[in-house]
């Protein structure tokens, strides 16, 4: 949300790509031909946990060794406790499956998108309260599903991290309204729990405090405190030494744009692409579906069962070409 790339010839030619279409960490996955046996375990007991007791392919294909690991590592080891928090991931991502395919675009909400790539492989994603709209519960999560996709899914080198940061020009009274909240909190909880390495808040005015304090109490001690406050030179004095050059210049520029203007523009506007910056993205969504590790007999043949019924949606995900506004 990832290592392994595919070239996705068709991505300028109008081809698009599903995000079904991709088993994430495929070069992990085709090199093994069983699961650690605690990862078969929490995979099978999540499989337990899910209606009907059984795992769709869509489902199947998140379960891969390193994203298992990451709600292992979280529960301290234990498998059940990580199974319990997989099975609800699996359950919102069949929600929002349409989504996550990219059968179907969001009506984006605001600016909020993977902005660029940390030296290390770590995606840095980017909003900015400017471009933020008043909240609409029904579009907000969906913008939220396909942002956290796609920085899962740009992970590199081994990462399975990305660092959010919160640009504060523009923060208002109606940002005051703590309803969005509640989505971006459950999606960081569940189905990217500890996906979120670090958060930078840019410049947040003292009324921002009041929104920063209730996340917090939606959140763990230990999530709440990678949180960070810093003025826009600091934060991309932060991101030069943590993520370098190229990722701090493309923080400098994404905020030096969004402080030319005082109106509204979410989406798509000011050579924005939505939901990744990233000029390979669209390439992650490429492979074809099919090589997993094997599991339990059950757990296979409840794939198989449910892989009969599934249709493979056709992609809208953008070509891959990066559209940039240069500062000049």
């Amino acid at each position: 949300m990832l290592k392994a790339l595919s070239e996705c010839t068709g991505c300028c030619s109008g081809s698009r790509c599903s995000l079904t279409e991709v088993v994430p960490d495929q070069t992990e996955i085709s090199a093994k031909t069983e699961l650690p046996p605690k990862i078969a375990a929490v995979i099978d007991e999540a499989t337990d946990l899910l209606p009907g007791h059984r795992m769709s392919h869509f489902q199947r294909s998140w379960c891969t060794p390193s994203t298992v690991q990451v709600y292992l590592t979280g529960r301290a080891g234990d498998t059940q406790a990580a199974a319990k928090i997989l099975a609800e991931a699996l359950q919102w991502r069949e929600k929002y499956k349409d989504i996550l395919m990219g059968s179907r675009m969001p009506q984006w909400q605001s600016d909020f998108r993977v902005l660029t790539r940390a030296r290390s492989g770590h995606p840095i994603l980017y909003t900015c309260f400017r471009h933020i709209l008043p909240a609409n519960l029904q579009h907000v999560p969906e913008h939220y599903a396909a942002v956290f996709e796609a920085g899962v899914r740009s992970m590199r080198n081994g990462a399975q991290q990305f660092d959010i940061v919160v640009d504060c020009h523009g923060f208002s009274s109606h940002h005051l309204d703590p309803r969005p909240l509640f989505p971006f909190m459950a999606t960081v909880r569940q189905p990217y729990r500890d996906r979120a390495r670090s958060a930078i808040f840019v410049g947040a005015p003292q009324a921002f405090h009041l929104v920063f304090n209730l996340a917090s109490k939606l959140v763990s001690e230990k999530t709440a405190r990678k949180g960070m406050f810093k003025s826009p030179e600091d934060a991309v004095a932060h991101v030069l030494e943590t993520a370098g050059s190229e990722a701090a210049l493309a923080l400098k520029e994404a905020m030096h744009i969004n402080r030319q203007g005082c109106d509204c523009q979410p989406g798509e506007a000011l050579g924005r692409k939505l939901p990744s910056e990233i000029d390979d993205v669209a390439t992650l969504f490429k492979d074809p579906i099919g090589s997993f590790p094997r599991v339990s007999a059950s757990a296979q043949q409840a794939v198989m069962k449910s892989t009969e019924s599934e249709t493979i949606a056709t992609s809208r995900w953008g070509c891959c070409r990066r559209h940039r506004v240069k500062v000049t």
